[in-house]
C-alpha cells in the first residue's frame, strides 16, 4: 500500500457530486462523498457512498456501506457490507455480513454471510454461515459452511458444480428453470414450492401454481435426505450419483 498522506476524505460534503474522485489519503481515513468514487492502494476506516463505487486494493477497517453499483478488487473489508446495487467482486474478504440488493458476480470471495436480491454468480467463494439467494443462484469450485436458501422463483436457475454445501433449500415456481448440481457434496435438499406462485386476475387463475419440479444430480452425492414439500418432485441421478437417505415426496430416475 501507498504511503500516508495527509488529510483524510471527511472534509469531503457528503452532497457533492463527483464524476471522478481518486483517494490515495491517509491510512485509516473515512471515505464518505455523495457521487461517483475510485479509490486504490490505501486503508480506510469506513466507506459511506451514496453512488457507484470502484475500489482496488483496498482495506476497509469496519463497515462498507454504498447505494449504488461497485466493482472491488483485492479488497478486505473487517466488518459488514451493504450495497444497494449491483456487485462485481474479485478476490475479496468481508468479514462480517455482505448483503447485495442487486445482482452479485464474484470470483474469490470470503464472507462470514451473504445474501442477494438478484442473480447471484458465485466462482471460488467460501461462505462461512448462510448464504440467501433470491434470484437463482450459479456457483462452481465453492464451499457453503451454513444453510444455503435459493430462492429461484424469481429469477432464473440453480447451478452448482464442483462445490461442498452443508444444506441447500430451494424455492421454486413455474419461472425456476432448471435445477441441477454436478459433483457437488450436500448433507441433505428440501425443495419447495413458492407459496404466492401462479397469477390471478379477478377470481381468475391466469398461471396455475407449480405442481412439479425436477433436480438433477449429476456425480453428486447427497448424505442425506431430498425432501420435495408440497410438491410432486423427480430427482435424476447420473454418472454414480447417490442420495445416502431417503427421496420424500418424489420418485428417482437414474440414468
Amino acid at each position: 500500500m501507498k504511503s500516508c498522506k495527509d488529510g483524510t476524505m471527511a472534509g469531503y460534503s457528503e452532497k457533492k457530486s463527483v464524476a471522478a474522485l481518486v483517494a490515495e489519503k491517509c491510512a485509516s481515513g473515512p471515505m464518505r462523498t455523495a457521487g461517483s468514487v475510485s479509490s486504490s492502494h490505501t486503508v480506510l476506516s469506513s466507506v459511506h457512498v451514496a453512488g457507484s463505487i470502484d475500489l482496488l486494493d483496498v482495506a476497509v477497517q469496519s463497515d462498507c456501506n454504498i447505494a449504488g453499483s461497485c466493482k472491488l478488487t483485492d479488497v478486505r473489508i473487517t466488518g459488514d457490507c451493504a450495497i444497494a446495487g449491483s456487485a462485481k467482486f474479485i478476490k475479496v474478504t468481508v468479514g462480517g455480513r455482505l448483503y447485495v440488493a442487486g445482482a452479485c458476480k464474484a470470483n474469490n470471495l470470503t464472507a462470514s454471510e451473504a445474501s442477494s436480491s438478484g442473480l447471484v454468480v458465485f466462482n471460488n467463494a467460501t461462505i462461512d454461515q448462510k448464504l440467501e439467494a433470491w434470484g437463482g443462484l450459479t456457483i462452481t469450485n465453492s464451499r457453503i459452511r451454513g444453510m444455503a436458501t435459493v430462492r429461484a422463483a424469481y429469477r432464473g436457475a440453480f447451478l452448482a458444480e464442483q462445490t461442498i454445501f452443508k444444506d441447500v433449500e430451494i424455492v421454486v415456481d413455474r419461472r425456476s428453470g432448471h435445477l441441477t448440481m454436478n459433483k457437488v457434496t450436500v448433507d441433505f435438499i428440501i425443495i419447495r414450492k413458492n407459496p404466492s406462485s401462479g397469477f390471478t386476475l379477478f377470481g381468475v387463475q391466469i398461471i396455475p401454481p407449480v405442481q412439479k419440479a425436477t433436480i438433477l444430480l449429476d456425480a453428486t452425492i447427497v448424505d442425506g435426505d431430498v425432501e420435495f414439500q408440497d410438491l410432486q418432485g423427480t430427482v435424476i441421478l447420473r454418472n454414480g450419483a447417490q442420495v445416502r437417505g431417503q427421496v420424500l415426496g418424489g420418485v428417482v430416475v437414474t440414468q
